[in-house]
């Protein structure tokens, strides 16, 4: 078969290749778009630091694609956020039992201590304008 006669393949996009795969093993949390930005670099520093890699993350690389897709599984570990928690692959809102409220540092507390605390620091922020 003559060079012109071989069928061409087509272009691979490396850089939304790249950010689809870190997606897939949980690295990517952005646009999977073709655009090597800094979301994409962040995600691929991530990938790095979970899997023990050291590609440059300043754009997409043959090397670091393949690396990320010879992946099976999760790679980064799922983060939540405030107010939910980590259910195997995925965030769940998290409920309080009636009497208990969730603070800010996402975890459940009575009411009345909630309260509590919110008097105080009231009280500490009135005197510290005094």
């Amino acid at each position: 078969m003559a060079p012109a006669d071989k069928p061409e393949q087509p272009a691979v996009d490396l850089p939304r290749a790249l950010q689809a795969e870190l997606r897939r093993v949980g690295c990517n949390a952005g646009a999977v778009d073709g655009n090597w930005n800094a979301a994409s670099q962040k995600a691929l520093e991530l990938f790095n630091r979970h899997a023990g890699a050291k590609f440059d993350v300043k754009a997409a690389s043959p090397e670091a694609f393949d690396a990320v897709k010879a992946r099976t599984g999760r790679v980064c570990p799922l983060i939540c956020d405030t107010g939910y928690r980590a259910d195997g692959e995925r965030c769940v809102k998290i409920t309080c039992r009636a009497g208990f409220e969730l603070n800010d540092e996402g975890t459940c507390e009575k009411i009345e201590v909630r309260e509590v605390r919110k008097a105080v620091r009231k009280t500490r922020r009135a005197e510290a304008k005094a």
